[in-house]
């Protein structure tokens, strides 16, 4: 689908309880018009280590730490889709929905600028194996792992300078949820 300008619109608006509203629009609108919107996160343990990806240079926020792999929920695609989608397409990595295992899903919202904004549910995916064959391409400079224990240490010497903006309730969650379901204690 294309609006009156041959833009690809390629991603569906939502309302407050994450429901489709029948519309969808593109990257840019969506950032610069504070449109609520779904996004897909993939987290991958490896043995003992939480896996981040350094963004690359053609990406926003290059050379910033993020999850593992993510990106926009494309017009029709449920979030388990989405994850699968953009795990092959950023890290090489080929998964099934039943790989993600549970969905965990979290409120962001945040302006980075003044106009530009975040404003989505994230849809967020674990997966935990003894070894991964990852792939650097141009939206990804390397792999950085990072011992589980050792993730709220990190984070906090990290914050605002390697890790990418966000507020810290995202990670707050994030490591929550490693906390419960993998039985990790934070040094």
């Amino acid at each position: 689908m294309t609006d009156e300008d041959g833009i690809y619109l390629d991603i569906d608006i939502v309302d407050e309880n994450n429901n489709l509203t029948g519309k969808a629009t593109n990257y840019f609108d969506l950032h610069n018009n504070n449109l609520l919107h779904r996004a897909a996160h993939v987290w991958l343990i490896e043995g003992d280590n939480l896996i981040f990806q350094r963004r690359g240079k053609i990406v926003d926020s290059p050379g910033m730490l993020d999850a593992t792999a993510g990106g926009h929920i494309d017009t029709g695609e449920s979030g388990k889709c989405g994850a699968v989608r953009e795990t092959f397409e950023e890290i090489g990595l080929v998964i099934t929905e039943d790989d993600l295992g549970e969905e965990f899903i979290f409120r962001f919202s945040e302006q980075f600028r003044e106009d530009w904004f975040e404003n989505e549910f994230r849809h967020i995916y674990f997966i935990k194996r003894d070894k991964f064959k990852l792939t650097i391409n141009s939206e990804v400079e390397e792999f950085v792992k990072v011992p589980l224990s050792h993730l709220k240490k990190f984070h906090k010497t990290c914050e605002g300078n390697s890790i990418l903006k966000c507020n810290n309730n995202y990670f707050n969650f994030v490591f929550k949820i490693i906390s419960e379901k993998f039985n990790i204690k934070f040094d």
